[in-house]
């Protein structure tokens, strides 16, 4: 069976964002894996009929050596997984699960939300494009 997993830095994001993904790719016959930190909407996922993966990512930090570490968990995700693609929502997921897959083989659909506004200057002040 064709594995997508798709990953985000919390299950509270894929939950309430990407469900309608999870759901239709799951009625398509693919098997899902969420790999998220775990949260109070872990359970909800596996709900949906995904498989629930726990990653730890320091969702806001810049430790490297903690990047480091997530990169790792992601490596041994897919490794062990055999996952056929990911679907990567924000960015330390866009970064470390992309080279985790590219190392096991694994495509990467990478996704930018929630850039919030777009702001220019004018008279040093400023204002929304």
């Amino acid at each position: 069976m064709f594995c997508i997993a798709i990953t985000s830095n919390t299950s509270w994001y894929l939950y309430n964002f990407r469900k309608n993904t999870i759901l239709a790719l799951i009625d398509q016959g693919y098997q899902v894996i969420a790999i998220v930190p775990e949260d109070e909407y872990s359970i909800k996922l596996s709900e949906l009929g995904c498989e629930f993966i726990d990653i730890n990512i320091d969702q806001g930090g810049a430790n490297p050596v903690k990047d480091i570490k997530t990169f790792f968990y992601f490596y041994r995700i897919y490794k062990k997984n055999k996952i056929d693609v990911t679907l990567n929502f924000t960015p330390k997921n866009n970064i470390y699960s992309t080279l985790a897959a590219h190392f096991n083989g694994t495509k990467s659909i990478n996704n930018i939300a929630g850039l919030g506004i777009l702001l220019r200057v004018v008279d040093r002040e400023y204002v929304p494009s």
